[in-house]
């Protein structure tokens, strides 16, 4: 058979001349050589391709290593890179089916060729040779040339065109194929690039986001360390405040008992002017005498200038000293002018922490609002990252279909398994289908760990913003703990200065009524109605009471002098006061009256809160009243004693008045007569009291 097959194609070789045969023969070689070439272009531009994925993976880890700290984002890229290398995977595929068609090309014409047995040999000429193999073998040397010549049979030739047109087209669909890839490699680029447009822009507008909310926690921050050096500030002034408050408490009392020494030096220098005016009055009666020597006269008119300058001298140091006393009450006075200025300031100060507090509300409200709009934008590119794994999921099964329409008979499938079984190990086959599934898992692994990363990442900022929130809470109620600590205390000092500002008026007018009496005694005895009147318009006011303070007087009437107690003070009309003190008070004293039966009509009132003290020291204690008797100059001596009970302040509905026994203190009157009083606890004063009164609080 196959004798008879060469001998047929001999039959048509012969009915071409040879240089017909040599020129086809050229042509398809040239033919074999350009297709080579349109292969070998084929492979560039592959490679061009596959070099251009890889630019756009790199691109995409790059945008990947921008987009730090947003999950979301992050997962995004991981899908597109995900979706590169899937198309990497396929061009690499396509790349393999190339090869694998030239190698069957290849195949195809060896079998060709063994399959005519034997080879073209023109007769008188040379043999012709392909560049990469001889495609007709020599034949063999018992077959005879049939026909005499160099004819062969045209069904060889025929065989070959045929084979070369199945060659050009499978290599037009290669082609086709190619740029169909091609095309919907640029649709992806572009799209690749749309979307990395689109991520660009988003990131730019996450990192802006995040550079206002660190800014803004930035400046909450320094708001926040700023009102607590404030409050520290503020706090420093406050003990500032109270340590010179204690001050002035010392000053007050040094000032007390300087004006005490001064009363003192006072009465002293009054005890000597009245000895001088004796002595004087009596020089003058030594004058009056007719028969005097002049060395007396003399001496007497010496004495008289001596007794002058000494009481210039006295006069001088009397003014020295109320100057002084006026400079110390001056100084107080601008002390607490200070005080006020200084409150002032805290109220202007509190004024602009409360302005801050509400500029720290609003700005964590705006805070709220961006937390929720993020939160919806979250739920919107959760949305959107959905909707692309969609897409890429039809992608792929698009690529899927391309790859399955490029399908190819079985023989040559078999053909091609063979040669790749040949040249290739056996064990790459197998292991090609485990590592495509084990990436499939390392993706969807990695897919789930971004996933987990990003849910991790918001439960942190859901419980940052959690924390930031009970903060802020916090830094509310201390805030409101402060203010109201502030408003007590500003309430406090500011009554404490009022009181104290009372205390200096009834101690100035004090000072006015001791003046008065002390020159009142120093030329004439003195009138009680007349003092009574001006202490009515100089100390007498409205006393305003709190929640849970009460009102007490006290007022001390008069006495009733025994004729015991008139014999053992020697003397007709003398001149009494009396002393006491109530409670945690300070002692009063009532005016000093001349008299047997002195009206003193006295009246103290003290501000008491009705705690458990106070009620045990009224159910159990009584007001010691002290009467004295006042001597030369400013001497005075205690006569007699009587307690005023306040039990029955409980019976008589807050009212007690009577008259109580003076027990003398010596033995000699024991009766020294009787003192009335009167005493009142009852609730917020309106009315303006008619008596003279000296107002004192605790």
């Amino acid at each position: 058979m196959p004798l008879i097959r060469g001998m047929q194609h001999y039959r048509y070789l012969h009915a071409y001349s040879r240089e017909e045969l040599e020129d086809r023969f050229v042509r398809l070689q040239e033919e074999n050589l350009r297709l080579k070439e349109n292969a070998n272009k084929k492979d560039d531009e592959m490679k061009t391709l596959g070099t251009k994925l890889r630019k756009m993976a790199n691109d995409q880890s790059h945008l990947a290593q921008i987009i730090t700290g947003r999950g979301q984002l992050g997962l995004v890229d991981k899908q597109m890179n995900i979706a590169v290398e899937d198309l990497q995977q396929k061009v690499q595929r396509l790349q393999r089916q190339n090869e694998e068609l030239k190698q069957r090309e290849h195949i195809a014409r060896q079998q060709h060729c063994l399959n005519n047995g034997r080879s073209l040999v023109y007769s008188g000429h040379k043999k012709l040779q392909n560049n990469n193999f001889s495609c007709y073998p020599k034949a063999p040397k018992n077959v005879k040339r049939l026909g005499g010549g160099g004819k062969y049979p045209p069904s060889l030739l025929e065989e070959a065109r045929a084979e070369i047109c199945s060659l050009k087209e499978k290599n037009l669909l290669q082609q086709s194929h190619i740029k169909e890839m091609e095309g919907a490699l640029e649709r992806l680029q572009d799209k690749l690039k749309e979307k990395e447009a689109e991520y660009e822009k988003k990131v730019m507008q996450i990192q802006q986001e995040e550079t206002s909310k660190i800014w803004s926690n930035v400046e909450n921050n320094v708001t926040m360390t700023k009102l607590q050096k404030q409050m520290t500030d503020k706090s420093n002034i406050v003990a500032e405040l109270q340590e010179r408050l204690l001050q002035l408490q010392e000053s007050r009392s040094t000032l007390k008992e300087s004006y005490q020494t001064a009363v003192r030096q006072m009465n002293d220098l009054l005890a000597q002017l009245n000895d001088e005016k004796k002595r004087s009055s009596q020089l003058e009666k030594q004058l009056q005498v007719p028969i005097m020597d002049n060395d007396r006269v003399q001496g007497l008119q010496q004495q008289l200038t001596q007794l002058k300058e000494e009481r210039d001298l006295l006069r001088e140091r009397v003014s020295n000293l109320q100057k002084s006393t006026c400079a110390a009450c001056k100084a107080q006075k601008l002390q607490l002018q200070e005080q006020q200025l200084q409150v002032t300031q805290l109220q202007t100060a509190l004024k602009a922490e409360l302005v801050d507090k509400k500029a720290i509300l609003n700005k964590i409200k705006s805070e709220e609002e961006t937390n929720e709009e993020l939160t919806a934008e979250i739920r919107k590119l959760k949305i959107e990252c959905q909707e692309k794994q969609q897409k890429l999921e039809e992608l792929n099964s698009h690529l899927s279909c391309y790859t399955e329409e490029g399908e190819y008979s079985a023989d040559e499938l078999n053909e091609a398994l063979q040669l790749v079984k040949k040249q290739k190990n056996p064990t790459e086959l197998q292991t090609a289908g485990i590592v495509e599934m084990e990436d499939r898992a390392k993706a969807m692994q990695e897919v789930k760990d971004a996933h987990d990363k990003t849910m991790q990442a918001l439960q942190k900022s859901k419980n940052i913003l959690s924390v930031e929130r009970i903060n802020c809470k916090d830094y509310k109620l201390k805030l409101e703990d402060v203010t109201r600590r502030r408003n007590k205390d500003h309430a406090r000092y500011e009554q404490k200065l009022k009181q104290q500002e009372k205390l200096l008026d009834a101690r100035e007018a004090k000072i006015n009524q001791l003046e008065t009496q002390i020159r009142q005694f120093g030329s004439t005895t003195h009138t009680v109605q007349s003092e009574d009147n001006r202490e009515r318009s100089s100390c007498e006011e409205s006393v305003h009471l709190e929640c849970g303070e009460n009102l007490t007087e006290l007022q001390i009437v008069g006495v009733r002098l025994s004729p015991s107690a008139l014999k053992l003070l020697d003397e007709c009309e003398p001149t009494t006061f009396c002393t006491y003190s109530f409670f945690r008070f300070d002692n009063h004293i009532t005016p000093v009256v001349r008299g047997q039966n002195p009206k003193y009509s006295f009246t103290s009132k003290y501000i008491v809160k009705m705690d458990d003290d106070f009620l045990e020291y009224i159910s159990s204690c009584s007001v010691l009243v002290e009467l004295h008797q006042r001597l030369v100059g400013c001497d005075w001596r205690t006569v007699a004693a009587a307690h005023l009970p306040l039990q029955p302040l409980f019976e008589h509905d807050g009212k007690v008045q009577g008259s109580v026994p003076l027990v003398g203190v010596s033995d000699e009157a024991p009766a020294f007569g009787s003192l009335d009083y009167c005493i009142k606890l009852k609730l917020p004063v309106t009315e303006e009291s008619s008596e003279q009164s000296s107002t004192v609080s605790a």
